[in-house]
């Protein structure tokens, strides 16, 4: 059972139709508007159970938060209380639990239950699965991002991801375009949260480490202190609804962040404490020639340190203390593609020569796109069962690839390989055996014809 029993009891409500509603800022009141009627769908003609999922919305706009967003009309569905309660015990309990309204009069109809907070089209889906009438929409209709983040967080609720199995898989490959070919610069990582949540509820390690690895490379720090996203938002955060958090996803964004800046603070500290320093550095940086550029190395180093206090990053403060996202800073090099990243060349342990071997923003890009994220041992156990559950587990178990699904340790290099096998890989979708050709285009295109670093030559990171 995912909560307790008092949770549970709290998560649904069966009042009576009439009572106060709550503001979007918490406050109580009640709306003196008339309310649209509910949606009513009899599901089953043999029904016992009214089963109301979401709210009413008012004729006028108190249905509506202070961002826009508009409330989802509620849904009355017609059904039969063995028929879900045997879905899960939690669900079970939740709607024959004691607390329900036992209406006693002389109608089929003797129970009613209310679940204000939870989303109707979502039930919806989940109430079809229950009476086998789920149909999968075509190709041209793959399943929306907001829809299954309100189906996974109903799933985790009421213990029902194992519905999913027959369309986990689908649904993964459905989430494709939320996040490849997608630039995340200056904006809001909503997208990248919710992606998070989908792909904890439904156990898929490689996706979950990446948004792991993405939130963090696109996380600053504002003046209090707090993970805020590239458009300035608070992590986690959102004025339409709570946003879905697994267990440890914070701590390992945070630990994760640190952890890149820290390779990043080096990697800039390193530059222009020795190989900008020619042949002044500790270890000679000579070219191969053995030509001495040391006027050259001093005014880039010079350029370099203009830069960097310009961005309040000289003196190089230490990784916790530093404000930028990981992506940020390379893009701050990205935009002064003059600096460049040098690496010395040894033979049998004797320095032969130091050559700049690219822009020093493609040594920051390499730092985040090799980084290992190794998973909680906590959160790969969880993960693994959540797999379990939905089905990838054994989706994926039966194709050979050379990276495992349920590997504990997951860089971006990796991920992205691991999906273009699957993506090749007979029998991969749904379509009776081969591979869809908007599957093969959506992986072509974070398969490595158009990285431009040195380092990355095989695939590419479609958030760079």
């Amino acid at each position: 059972m995912p909560r307790l029993l008092g949770e549970l009891y709290q998560a649904t409500s069966r009042n009576s139709d009439d009572g106060p509603s709550e503001r979007d800022d918490g406050q109580p009141y009640e709306c003196p508007h008339p309310k649209i009627p509910l949606t009513q769908i009899i599901v089953d003609q043999a029904c016992d159970m009214l089963l109301i999922v979401g709210e009413q919305r008012c004729i006028e706009s108190c249905s509506m938060t202070k961002s826009g967003y508009i409330k989802p009309q509620g849904i009355c569905f017609h059904v039969n209380s063995y028929m879900l309660g045997g879905a899960s015990p939690a669900f079970g309990l939740t709607l024959q639990s004691p607390t329900a309204v036992n209406k006693d009069d002389a109608s089929r109809v003797k129970w009613k239950v209310k679940m204000p907070s939870d989303d109707p089209e979502a039930m919806r889906i989940i109430v079809n699965i229950l009476y086998d009438q789920y149909t999968v929409p075509p190709l041209s209709e793959p399943m929306e991002l907001g829809l299954l983040y309100q189906l996974t967080a109903l799933a985790q609720k009421y213990d029902l991801v194992h519905l999913f199995r027959p369309w986990s898989a689908q649904w993964v490959r459905d989430m494709e375009r939320y996040w490849v070919d997608v630039t995340f610069k200056g904006q809001s990582a909503k997208n990248l949260e919710s992606l998070l949540w989908v792909y904890w509820i439904l156990g898929h390690a490689p996706l979950y480490s990446y948004m792991v690895l993405q939130i963090a490379f696109h996380s600053q720090i504002d003046v209090l202190g707090k993970l805020t996203d590239l458009a300035g938002q608070l992590c986690f955060t959102s004025e339409q609804d709570t946003i879905h958090v697994p267990p440890l996803a914070k701590d390992e964004i945070r630990k994760t962040r640190v952890k890149v800046l820290e390779e990043i603070r080096t990697a800039i500290i390193d530059a222009i404490e020795g190989h900008f320093l020619g042949s002044e550095n500790t270890i000679p940086c000579m070219r191969i020639d053995n030509e001495d550029d040391l006027g050259w190395r001093k005014a880039v180093r010079a350029s370099c340190l203009k830069l960097l206090e310009a961005e309040n990053l000289w003196p190089v403060p230490v990784a916790y203390e530093m404000t930028p996202s990981p992506r940020s800073i390379s893009h701050i090099f990205r935009a002064n593609p003059n600096i460049p990243n040098f690496a010395h060349v040894f033979n049998n342990g004797t320095n032969v020569s130091c050559e700049a071997i690219g822009p020093f923003w493609d040594r920051v890009e390499a730092i985040m796109y090799n980084y290992d994220f190794v998973l909680p041992k906590a959160t790969q156990i969880l993960l693994n069962k959540h797999a379990v559950n939905s089905g990838l587990a054994g989706y994926h178990g039966v194709r050979d690839t050379p990276l495992k699904f349920d590997k504990a340790v997951w860089n971006v290099k990796d991920v992205l390989a691991f999906l273009i096998d699957i993506a090749e890989y007979p029998d991969a979708a749904f379509n009776g055996g081969t591979t869809t050709a908007s599957s093969r285009s959506a992986h072509r295109s974070i398969s490595g014809a158009s990285s431009t670093s040195t380092t990355c030559t095989s695939l590419s990171d479609p958030f760079m």
